[in-house]
């Protein structure tokens, strides 16, 4: 078996800006978060979905997406952990799948949109001829030792350079001073569990703006919005919000004059 492997770049970020008139469910933020190929390159060629995991207090919190764009976006009042699955066309199990963790945190009541992007290097070991032409066809780059690639702790990567498998490591992570939107000019095909009707929330995975949720040129942190080590540093201290901003983690009383607190 060959011990070729091939890496390539994607782009998860989210955006996210503060409501004028807080909804009549309690929501203050309203939010999207997408999967997209580097440099907004195409990535359908070789992934086959992507999966977003919201929190349980969503109504139907598994949203699956088939098809560009490959983006969800809702309202609510607090940040919370997303795990995202994404599906490759890899024509084998050990390469088809892979899971990352993504921190969807929103500003305060007061802050600038956020425009948040972070860049993953996804590394196949082994790839089968067709799924490495596919890799290759949308930018990726063969790399021929496992010299200088990085593993993060919660990766997924084989045992040896000779056996198949995934390895993820965090290339960047940026907070851009103006926010915009995934976008691209497919039309989504998406699952049926992604229609949300009821309970206050509102799912939109349209294609409805033009500019990417990964685009700038600077590296100034958002106005109102807490660097990505400071979001960490308040994480790791315990301020994240009770919950997330599904209609399960409505306070009983669902006093709509009371914002609660988001990060």
């Amino acid at each position: 078996m060959s011990k070729t492997a091939v890496a390539i770049n994607i782009q998860i970020g989210h955006t996210a800006r503060v409501l004028n008139i807080t909804t009549t469910s309690g929501y203050t933020h309203e939010w999207s978060v997408c999967v997209q190929g580097s440099n907004s390159r195409s990535i359908t060629e070789f992934v086959e979905k992507v999966v977003f995991i919201l929190h349980e207090s969503f109504k139907k919190p598994r949203r699956i997406l088939k098809a560009p764009p490959f983006k969800i976006s809702e309202k609510g009042y607090g940040g919370f952990n997303l795990p995202i699955e994404i599906y490759f066309r890899s024509g084998c199990e050990e390469t088809r799948k892979t899971r990352l963790e993504y921190d969807l945190f929103l500003q305060e009541v007061s802050g600038m949109p956020i425009n948040h992007c972070r860049t993953e290097r996804i590394t196949f070991f082994s790839p089968l001829p067709d799924f490495k032409r596919k890799l290759l066809s949308a930018g990726g780059e063969i790399i021929e030792s496992e010299s200088g690639i990085t593993c993060s702790p919660s990766s997924h990567h084989p045992s040896n350079s000779s056996s198949r498998g995934i390895r993820l490591s965090t290339t960047s992570s940026t907070n851009y001073p103006q926010a915009g939107h995934c976008n691209s000019s497919a039309t989504n095909n998406n699952d049926n569990n992604n229609n949300n009707s009821g309970g206050g929330v509102n799912t939109n995975t349209s294609n409805n703006a033009s500019s990417s949720c990964c685009s700038g040129s600077s590296t100034t942190n958002v106005g109102g919005a807490s660097s990505n080590a400071q979001h960490q540093q308040n994480s790791s201290m315990g301020k994240r919000p009770r919950g997330p901003s599904g209609p399960g983690d409505l306070p009983s009383s669902k006093k709509e004059t009371k914002k609660p607190d988001t990060f």
